[in-house]
């Protein structure tokens, strides 16, 4: 009835009142009158695109799904060439090459949900696809889609991936690296190991073998092993890139991380199955979710490799390749949880953070003067014969601090135990620029550390902060080789960088809690050699301002009386500062500061100019009458 006296020769206005009266259905929540007019209006205007068109979307709020993947085709045929029709399929297309993450992030128009419209790409013929493809990829200029384009593709139509010769994979390949940035949240190299590579890799087009340049149109491409390992190594250089950024940042770390070590570990098992190697790893033992422990536990099963032995370690070549890159992935993983956990990044456990809310370091444990004398020299051969003797408060974190600490040493000794092995991580250091990463040379300070080498470990971190004075970002980081550089220097009785590294030290620590009073710390058990094998222990020292500073200030105190117990002759500036440190934690040094007052009593002079300067305590002050 509301029809009558409407013609078929329509014009546009009674199609804008048709359509309006469909929507005006659906905000009253009545489907079944939205759809009548649908059906009704499609029925009388089957040559008006603006009808057509907008029945797709009237379809689709209607939970039609299957209608308006008819109206898209019924378009296709009849209006291929409206320049609304091209668009809205290119935005389809553009929403299918989305993940959900970016599809959250985009904003559709009359109450259509981004998620629907991505899932109506793939809904429609195969020959439609196709085409939407191919016209988006030939007439858009950005790169980036274009790209996205051919890779979308590949994946609706696995069997065209056959009409892509090598030199065409090489291009996209090169052309994702090169005409974007090669940081880790660059779009093209995150294009390249999200979705171009796991689908090369994946491929039953795609096989190992001698290269075929595809003149020839052969029905499968092959590639050389090499292509597949460079895939490998390029992704596990982006996702640890992502997850070091993305803390730095302080975003979600534990999320970020786990997601990223499983899309790699994903990643090794397609590489090993394409490959001809995923039988030495089928019990799975690799995986990121696996302790450090078992996993390096694995390694040496499978590999035969002994941490005991002085020899160069020479593994099977049929397992050669496939245990260097699984000791590499449980290298770099372990290696940042460890540090992860020392600088107190992303730590969502409630309990954990508690006791990682600030940084800590690896140091030397000093050993009495007596212990000393029965410390056997260190032999850089094998394993040295070192006592972890970690202790934050939380026997949890303390055991996963040395059990990714562990595994990352045992790693990394595994990695230089052979030339071939040696190299090979030489060169993907080199490639990924891991000399920027304040974290990887943290470590190997730590390994120089750890083997008893400190002379090494303080040439190591004396570089690395050279690099960090310029980097007012990574202020944690600068804290941390501070620390680090000031317990080498009182550990090897360095004094003139003792003092110089303890100064700086001092004032890059934040305000938080210097003036506590009492300074309680973690304990840890007394260590001796005489009690055990151990030759050597290593400690965590806490980053914490009230840890930290009396530490500073306590070591170049013990260097003063050091140096004053074996001085005759100590000049007044010497002495003048001993007195300015003195009244740290008063009066807990007094008998330093009698002996003091004892050499100035002898010597009935005392000329330091900047006395009342800096000596503000009141016993102090009555040092002149003391003499």
């Amino acid at each position: 009835r509301a029809m009558a006296g409407k013609t078929v020769d329509s014009t546009d206005k009674d199609c804008d009142w048709l359509v309006a009266t469909c929507k005006s259905r659906l905000a009253d929540k009545d489907v079944s009158g939205a759809k009548a007019w649908i059906f009704t209006a499609r029925s009388l205007f089957p040559n008006s695109f603006k009808i057509q068109f907008e029945s797709v979307f009237l379809h689709l709020s209607c939970g039609e799904t299957n209608e308006a993947i008819q109206s898209i085709v019924d378009l296709c045929k009849n209006f291929s060439k409206e320049p609304r029709l091209v668009s809205f399929l290119s935005t389809l297309m553009t929403l299918a090459t989305m993940d959900e993450e970016e599809v959250s992030k985009v904003t559709c128009t009359d109450s259509i949900l981004a998620s629907s419209k991505r899932d109506l790409f793939y809904s429609l013929p195969k020959d439609i696809q196709t085409s939407v493809i191919l016209t988006t990829a030939g007439s858009t200029k950005d790169s980036a889609l274009c790209c996205k384009a051919w890779l979308l593709l590949m994946k609706v139509q696995p069997e065209m991936i056959p009409s892509f010769d090598l030199e065409c994979f090489t291009l996209l390949c090169q052309h994702v690296l090169q005409a974007g940035p090669l940081s880790a949240d660059g779009e093209y190299k995150k294009l390249l190991v999200r979705d171009v590579i796991p689908l090369l890799v994946d491929s039953p087009m795609v096989g190992v073998g001698k290269p075929i340049f595809g003149r020839n149109r052969e029905p499968i491409v092959m590639l050389a092993s090499g292509h597949f390992y460079n895939w490998l190594e390029v992704a596990a250089n982006y996702y640890t890139s992502q997850i070091a950024l993305s803390s730095m940042k302080n975003q979600n770390y534990s999320a970020i991380d786990i997601t990223c070590w499983e899309k790699l570990n994903d990643l090794l098992y397609l590489v090993a199955r394409k490959c001809g190697w995923l039988d030495i790893i089928q019990g799975k033992l690799v995986g990121p979710h696996n302790s450090p422990r078992a996993r390096w536990a694995f390694i040496e099963k499978l590999s035969g490799y002994s941490r005991d032995t002085s020899q160069v370690f020479e593994p099977a070549v049929t397992i050669a390749i496939g245990c260097f890159y699984i000791a590499v992935l449980l290298f770099f993983q372990s290696l940042w949880e460890y540090y992860a956990m020392m600088s107190g990044l992303g730590i969502n456990d409630a309990k954990q953070k508690q006791f990682l809310a600030h940084p800590w370091i690896l140091a030397e444990e000093v050993l009495p003067s007596d212990e000393r004398a029965v410390k056997r020299p260190h032999v850089d051969s094998g394993m040295p014969e070192v006592h972890l003797n970690f202790n934050t408060g939380s026997s949890k974190v303390n055991q996963a601090i040395q059990d990714n600490f562990t595994a990352a040493i045992n790693c990394w000794n595994f990695l230089h135990s052979n030339m071939t092995y040696s190299k090979e991580l030489s060169r993907l250091c080199q490639q990924w620029g891991t000399v920027d990463w304040p974290w990887f040379n943290s470590f190997t300070a730590d390994v120089a550390a750890y083997k008893g080498t400190l002379t090494m470990a303080q040439k190591i971190l004396s570089q690395e902060w050279e690099r960090l004075k310029s980097r007012p970002e990574l202020e944690m980081d600068k804290r941390r080789c501070l620390l680090q550089l000031t317990s080498y220097a009182a550990t090897l009785q360095d004094s003139n960088n003792l003092c110089r590294y303890a100064a700086q030290l001092m004032s890059h620590l934040p305000e938080d809690d210097l003036t506590t009073a009492h300074v309680t710390t973690t304990s840890t058990k007394p260590f001796s050699s005489r009690d055990s094998h151990w030759t050597r222990s290593m400690i965590l020292r806490s980053c914490k301002s009230s840890i930290a500073f009396p530490y500073c200030v306590t070591a170049i105190l013990n260097y003063m009386k050091e140096k004053l117990s074996g001085n005759k002759d100590p000049t007044d500036k010497m002495l003048g500062q001993l007195v300015v440190l003195l009244q740290y934690r008063w009066p807990e040094y007094i008998q330093t500061f009698g002996r003091v007052v004892e050499i100035l009593k002898h010597r009935k002079t005392f000329c330091y100019h900047e006395f009342f300067k800096y000596v503000i305590s009141i016993h102090l002050h009555n040092t002149d009458s003391r003499i």
